[in-house]
């Protein structure tokens, strides 16, 4: 059945958009599952490849890092990682779309509809009037059919925007836990912490690759947000890793 990803709504065969985003539906479930993973790998990958090329010019990551305030015996005392921390969530549903950005789309689909309601019942009562030429024998059941789909038109119109105001609290919310959670993890943690942490259990390996280090940083900090916070949506824990990963080292390398 024809599918929303991001109303998590199934419509009967033959609709192709959905009635209350305005967003082109998806064959099946599955399918809208499937695109919504490929999109999230691409953002990954997009990621890895601008910070590869901001550091395509350092020859060694190690670089980065002043060891010096370490002694070589407080060096050794420190343990070595076996691997980076992994505790992934259960919950995924794929790229994650923020409320204020649904709650834009909302209102301009509200907006569309309106418009288009308002017009089709104009056209409907100049057709009506005669003002708009029509043959008589058409002119009953053209002027119907143009004031049902306007009567449809300012239906949905009412039904989005009913929808569209009880997301705008929600929108506010989504706002302030994202800030609290990014202001805390920048608080607790520095990109030297992180890439201290990484040096540690990537040193046994020596060199590694730009993307590869990136990759490490990235899933370091997914890491943290998940065992500091508890959080469930695996989609939301990525939006957030990107946003911190971008502030921490879209600074380091500036």
């Amino acid at each position: 059945m024809p599918y929303c990803p991001n109303c998590d709504m199934e419509f009967i065969d033959g609709v192709t958009t959905c009635s209350d985003c305005g967003r082109p539906l998806f064959e099946s479930e599955a399918a809208a599952k499937k695109y919504m993973q490929e999109e999230h790998e691409k953002a990954i990958r997009s990621i890895v490849k601008r910070q590869m090329e901001e550091m395509s010019a350092q020859d060694s990551w190690s670089a980065e890092f002043d060891e010096s305030e370490e002694s070589p015996e407080q060096q050794t005392a420190l343990p070595v990682m076996e691997q980076p921390r992994r505790r992934r969530v259960q919950s995924y549903s794929g790229l994650y779309v923020k409320k204020s950005e649904r709650y834009a789309e909302m209102k301009s689909s509200a907006s569309a509809f309106l418009v288009i309601g308002c017009a089709t019942l104009a056209a409907a009562i100049l057709c009506f009037a005669g003002i708009i030429p029509i043959a008589a024998s058409a002119k009953m059941t053209f002027a119907g059919v143009l004031g049902a789909i306007g009567v449809l038109c300012l239906l949905i119109f009412l039904k989005t925007k009913k929808a569209a105001a009880a997301m705008k609290e929600e929108v506010e919310l989504e706002n302030q836990k994202t800030e609290k959670l990014i202001s805390s993890f920048l608080a607790s943690h520095t990109a030297r912490s992180l890439d201290k942490e990484l040096s540690r259990y990537l040193a046994r390996y020596g060199k590694i690759t730009p993307e590869e280090l990136s990759l490490k940083r990235y899933e370091l900090i997914q890491d943290y947000l998940i065992t500091e916070n508890d959080l469930s949506d695996q989609s939301y824990v990525d939006s957030l890793s990107e946003e911190i990963y971008n502030k921490l080292y879209s600074e380091t390398t500036s």
